[in-house]
């Protein structure tokens, strides 16, 4: 689970600890990684601290699958949204670096794991799951670059989708729309 510190990656971490799952989290906020950990114990919760906008971000992933084992779902629900109308260009590109190029460098990241992966095959698929927004499909002038952004990660799992069914991957990809 990438961006498990607040809101719904948060809210699917909690349950799924609930319910005796051994999840690996990341996030930026180390204290809030640590506090689910702490909760719920080390045997199902594993953390590394991850900003999605850093190149290292690979690395923390490949850290927390090679604590946790080889995940059977990628919960991608990193991402930065605020209103902006007075179009402050600080907010406006992080929230580009964030949702765009995070999302782009965690996701691809995971698909070529998987290619490389012997545990995946056609009987066992890796699924990716990205939590969008109904923003991306008709936007919010009070926040152009939180919408273009949902947008972007829309569109580019529908792309996705058709080069991994082209490749003959094991790995299947939803788009979630809150």
């Amino acid at each position: 689970m990438v961006g498990a510190t607040s809101g719904i990656g948060r809210a699917v971490v909690e349950k799924l600890a609930n319910e005796g799952v051994r999840v690996g989290i990341a996030g930026r906020r180390e204290e809030r990684l640590k506090e689910i950990q702490e909760r719920f114990g080390t045997e199902r919760i594993s953390y590394r601290v991850m900003d999605v906008t850093e190149p290292t971000a690979t690395v923390a992933l490949d850290e927390l699958i090679a604590e946790v084992g080889t995940p059977d779902v990628l919960l991608y629900a990193s991402g930065i949204g605020k209103q902006n109308p007075t179009l402050d260009e600080a907010i406006e590109l992080r929230t580009v670096e964030t949702n765009c190029a995070g999302m782009v460098r965690i996701v691809d990241h995971f698909i070529n794991y998987v290619k490389r992966t012997p545990h995946y095959d056609t009987k066992h698929r890796a699924h990716i799951a990205v939590i969008t927004s109904v923003a991306g499909t008709k936007g919010i002038g009070q926040a152009p670059a939180y919408s273009a952004t949902k947008s972007m990660q829309s569109a580019y799992l529908v792309a996705l989708s058709q080069l991994i069914r082209m490749r003959r991957l094991p790995i299947t990809v939803g788009d979630i729309r809150p």
